[in-house]
């Protein structure tokens, strides 16, 4: 193991953490192939970042088998990265809907 910032990372203690951090991730991914989750019930917006936008990125129908209302899906001009910064630009006028 590398040393941590602030300590060693073979200081007391810590290989417990990487334990409880490893055995965490393992039981979590195990819940994946147990779980499916009901369509939700209405409406879904959809804020979709346009700038930088590649041609392979997922389309806002891949929604539309985890809800049972309309499909609203607004551009926002900016990253996708960049969408939660208090710097993020208001929603676009560009709206589209996939009903």
């Amino acid at each position: 193991m590398r040393a941590c910032q602030g300590g060693r990372a073979d200081a007391p203690g810590i290989p417990n953490q990487v334990d409880a951090v490893v055995a965490a991730l393992t039981d979590g991914a195990s819940l994946l192939d147990k779980f499916t989750p009901k369509p939700c019930g209405g409406d879904l917006p959809f804020f979709r970042a346009d700038h930088g936008r590649s041609d392979c990125a997922p389309a806002a129908e891949v929604w539309r088998e985890h809800r049972t209302g309309e499909l609203r899906v607004t551009g926002v001009d900016c990253t996708h990265d960049d969408m939660t910064l208090p710097s993020a630009p208001g929603v676009s006028t560009t709206e589209h809907d996939h009903p």
